[in-house]
């Protein structure tokens, strides 16, 4: 941990002010005076609470978790008992309300499928990154803003889509990203593979970015990056890639769902935090008995797919994005 030291040579101590004191202030000095101000405690507790509850705060209800924060002496713990055993966090106004945001709109499917790890085929960091989060990759120091933030008119459609792949993986024509070489290092190995010398193999492109690239022979740039890549390949571990190992064939039979309204019933209850329509719910209905060819939900060698086509619906509408 990082503990604050003053460093005396660079501090000035000539008398300065501050929030309306005034005096020969350090850094622990400010901070107590942030923190005598009522506001900080009450925007902090508004902040915690529309993470946790949802976006809208009443004043009343930000004042109160303020003072609790405040009376803790800015303790969290007092201040999450406080929001999670509340009326307010279970009410109804309260629920599924938050967009969620990519990492947990997957992680939360996974989980909700049952499985028991997270599957590689597709890449995880791929799926969330394609709807504009990377772990460890914050767009700024404070981090991501999240909300309403998520869902833009280049992420909709991907959102809906997203779990196409993970219920659909085409493992013959996988790329793991983790052993990818780019373009123009791949066609150095290609022609190296081929008896090419160094400088054959490396040239391409314009006359000057050439002429860089093998100006020395001794440190070729595009070789040397070249090779980069290849030991890091032979030292890294392989990331072992598999898809999704689900059934929602064994899950519907598990849960005794023998129709095909039963089915579509229960895979709302399972995925969805909100209610579904009546005439979604209906058009989800008819799509699987055509599928199937019956109201009767049976063991088949076509059962999985049509499950799949199906969860693939459910997990494409709006109201899945909410958490």
């Amino acid at each position: 941990m990082l503990d604050f030291a003053l460093d005396e040579r660079q501090h000035d101590f000539d008398a300065k002010t501050f929030l309306g004191r005034t005096g020969p202030l350090n850094g622990d000095d400010i901070i107590d005076r942030i923190l005598e101000e009522r506001v900080t405690a009450d925007f902090v507790a508004a902040k915690m609470y529309r993470y946790f509850v949802r976006e809208d705060v009443a004043d009343a209800v930000k004042s109160e978790l303020g003072r609790t924060f405040r009376d803790s002496g800015y303790q969290i713990k007092p201040l999450m008992k406080r929001i999670l055993l509340s009326k307010d966090f279970y009410s109804a106004p309260s629920v599924a309300t938050q967009i969620k945001s990519p990492v947990q709109l997957v992680v939360s499917t996974f989980k909700k499928m049952g499985l028991r790890e997270i599957p590689t085929i597709p890449d995880f960091g791929r799926l969330t990154a394609s709807l504009g989060q990377t772990l460890l990759e914050p767009p700024n120091v404070a981090g991501w803003a999240g909300g309403r933030s998520w869902v833009t008119a280049s992420t909709l459609l991907q959102r809906g889509n997203l779990f196409r792949e993970v219920l659909f993986p085409d493992v013959s024509s996988f790329r793991p990203p983790d052993r990818q070489v780019p373009g123009i290092y791949a066609e150095v190995g290609e022609r190296l593979a081929k008896g090419m010398s160094i400088t054959e193999a490396t040239k391409g492109g314009d006359a000057e970015s050439t002429m860089m690239a093998d100006r020395d022979e001794d440190y070729n740039t595009r070789y040397g990056a070249y090779r980069g890549y290849v030991l890091a390949f032979e030292r890294v571990k392989v990331v072992p890639r598999h898809p999704a190992e689900v059934s929602l064939a064994r899950i519907v039979e598990a849960a005794h769902a023998d129709t095909a309204d039963k089915v579509v019933d229960h895979f709302v209850r399972r995925f969805l935090s909100v209610p579904l329509a009546e005439k979604d719910r209906a058009v989800l209905v008819d799509f699987l008995r055509k599928e199937v060819g019956s109201d009767d939900i049976r063991p088949g060698a076509t059962l999985e797919a049509s499950l799949r086509r199906l969860l693939y619906l459910v997990l494409s509408t709006p109201e899945y994005q909410l958490g």
